[in-house]
């Protein structure tokens, strides 16, 4: 069963909006260029507007028909709506504002407790909103959110009113709660960067209809992102079990699901076999050759085969089979001197460096 599903039309003034797709489960990001539409299909699935014609079901359950006359007013339909403001009452605390997103009579899988441990707000519970800094109203308003038990979570442009730093623990925050509750996300942003640190599965806006759908290196190597901007967004998250200790901070690790053993280098946080992390690799971290190199420091050089291709004015996208996909960023001259095209085989050239271990803060370090 599909979490989402939309299929309507809307109309207002010269804007004209014609929705349709579904979603099954995990994150999804909507970006698209502003002014295309992306909050007011924000606003239609939530019960905000209501659509001229068409339908939108929540876990199967019916919560528009236009042609049956079924529209479900926005606090039935289970759904967590965070917005760019906060949009807390001033006159509660911060704890009343939490409890206000709770059902009296719903069973309550998402306890109170569990959202101020989650999103860390034991400290601010007894302040007023005005007392909170942007980046603590963002995160009441998220535990707000959940409280309310939703079945589906709505992230409507959650981080462009923070600054750069308040913004990385804000997505931190949000990472933690996917994690914890499991609960399917839609966010919708006009930084590309916001959505790739949550998730890959994106759909593309444009004209208030939805483009395309599929993931961002599928979507980059079929022209609809340009140049470096975007795929500097991009990491290649990656699991690994660690096999063994070779030397001080230099690890042999094994990518998850396979068999395949990579080399990584960590100065910051002492391993033991057998434990599991995750990792990430830049696309312009990766080097490709058409044979294997001797007498390089490269630890890496796994063979592979081109999966897909796809060229700029300056720069090449591959994908690359490597027992898992990666994305890799060459430049233009690069490619074309060594001809690389799609089902060759190559090789993917990494330090052991850049296949780099990370929490939420080094990461957020690295992409933001």
């Amino acid at each position: 069963m599909n979490v989402l599903d939309v299929d309507i039309k809307y109309k207002v003034g010269q804007f004209k909006g014609n929705y349709r797709f579904a979603i099954s489960h995990g994150v999804t990001g909507i970006w698209g260029p502003s002014g295309h539409g992306k909050t007011t299909l924000i606003q239609l699935i939530s019960g905000l507007l209501k659509p001229a014609q068409g339908t939108i079901s929540v876990r199967g359950k019916v919560v528009v028909d236009r042609n049956q006359h079924i529209f479900v007013p926005p606090h039935h339909r289970n759904i967590g709506v965070v917005f760019q403001e906060a949009r807390l009452f001033p006159h509660l605390s911060v704890k009343k504002n939490l409890l206000y997103g709770m059902p009296n009579k719903t069973p309550c899988h998402i306890s109170l407790n569990d959202v101020v441990e989650v999103l860390g707000l034991n400290a601010l519970l007894d302040q007023m909103p005005g007392q909170c800094s942007g980046g603590e109203k963002q995160r009441v308003a998220i535990g707000r959110a959940l409280l309310s038990q939703p079945e589906l979570l709505l992230l409507d442009e959650p981080f462009s009113a923070l600054d750069k730093q308040l913004k990385l623990k804000a997505i931190n925050f949000i990472r933690k709660v996917i994690r914890k509750f499991d609960i399917p996300v839609v966010i919708i942003s006009h930084d590309i960067a916001d959505i790739l640190n949550l998730t890959r599965h994106m759909l593309l806006i444009k004209q208030g209809k939805v483009e395309i759908e599929g993931d961002f290196s599928e979507l980059l190597l079929q022209g609809y992102f340009e140049g470096s901007a975007f795929s500097n967004s991009f990491v290649n998250d990656l699991q690994f079990t660690i096999v063994s200790e070779e030397a001080a901070g230099n690890y042999k690790v094994k990518l998850q699901g396979t068999g395949h053993i990579y080399y990584l280098h960590s100065e910051t946080k002492q391993l033991c076999a057998g434990d599991h992390i995750d990792a990430f690799l830049r696309p312009e971290d990766i080097a490709v050759a058409t044979h294997r190199v001797n007498g390089i420091s490269m630890q890496n050089q796994l063979e592979a085969t081109v999966l897909e291709i796809y060229t700029d004015k300056n720069y090449a996208f591959c994908l690359l089979d490597v027992g898992t996909e990666l994305l890799v960023q060459i430049t233009r001259d690069s490619a074309d001197r060594l001809n690389i095209r799609k089902n060759q085989a190559v090789y993917a050239l990494f330090k052991s460096s850049a296949l780099t271990m990370y929490d939420d803060s080094l990461r957020m370090s690295r992409m933001g």
